[in-house]
């Protein structure tokens, strides 16, 4: 038998699961995830009409979708495309030369020469 037979399996990256098959970062999302949650719950009895739409994506925006992206291993990623695409960056193309083709340089040639090679 290997090391790495199906018999010797690495427990390294295994997460136990709790009751009904939650592992802890599940269960921990589903913790931040309750105050968003109740928040929209009571935006339902207080707010009326397209402010409730309003309100209710906001509030799920900013405290829903965070630790959903966290337990799914997004949420670096995504901080990453955020800071990319909202910060101001000069880009520059820097060549030392423009250098133009001409159209003979895009027709093949009939004869190929080979090249030589050194003889044993």
């Amino acid at each position: 038998m290997g090391i790495y037979s199906e018999f010797n399996k690495d427990l390294s990256k295994f997460e136990p699961t709790y009751r009904w098959g939650i592992n802890k970062k599940q269960l921990k999302m589903i913790v931040q995830i309750i105050p968003g949650i109740v928040l929209i719950g009571v935006e339902v009895f207080f707010v009326e009409g397209i402010w409730f739409w309003i309100a209710s994506i906001l509030t799920a925006l900013i405290l829903i979708t965070p630790p959903v992206l966290v337990a799914f291993g997004k949420w670096e990623s995504f901080k990453k495309d955020l800071d990319f695409f909202l910060k101001y960056q000069d880009r520059y193309l820097v060549n030392e030369k423009i250098r133009r083709y001409d159209s003979s340089e895009f027709i093949k040639k009939n004869k190929q020469e080979k090249t030589s090679r050194p003889k044993k």
